[in-house]
């Protein structure tokens, strides 16, 4: 049985008319429902915004494909299921062997794949440069103040959609 109380024919016909202008959210707020509910509502409706194609899957793509993932770095397809940083990869095809360190942007700009901005370092160095013990006292505890506002916000918005 579901939960929560069920959708009124009126409320269904307002999702119809209203699902291409409003957001998910302006609707329900106006229908006095949870946001959750609502996606799922206009899901069992088959109400969509524009047109949704199948995506294919990794295995799928051709050689050379390349996507970027959720930290920003740049993925290349080398083999069948096989991807690599291009970072990586370009550094390796520049110098002729792979790297013993990580390869890092001098820049800092993860999509400047130039030889000169891509640059080997130990691991110990890495560690170093990103490492918050480094940093003054005060930056040290807005950081640490900084996650713990975004874990809240992060769990109230969880709340929220629920």
């Amino acid at each position: 049985m579901p939960k929560g109380r069920p959708w009124t024919e009126s409320e269904e016909q307002y999702l119809r008319a209203e699902y291409l202008r409003k957001t998910a959210r302006q609707i329900a707020a106006v229908l006095s429902r949870t946001i959750g509910s609502t996606e799922k509502k206009l899901g069992h409706l088959k109400l969509r915004k524009g047109h949704h194609h199948r995506r294919r899957p990794w295995g799928e793509l051709p050689i050379g494909t390349e996507r970027v993932d959720c930290n920003g770095f740049t993925l290349l397809k080398i083999g069948p299921r096989t991807w690599t940083m291009k970072h990586r990869y370009l550094w390796a095809e520049h110098h002729g062997r792979k790297p013993t360190g990580s390869i890092t942007f001098a820049d800092g700009n993860r999509q400047n794949f130039a030889i000169s901005n891509l640059v080997e370092v130990s691991q110990r160095e890495l560690l170093a440069r990103n490492d918050v013990r480094r940093l003054p006292d005060d930056l040290r505890k807005l950081i640490h103040l900084k996650g713990n506002l975004t874990l809240m916000i992060n769990n109230r918005r969880k709340k929220e959609n629920e």
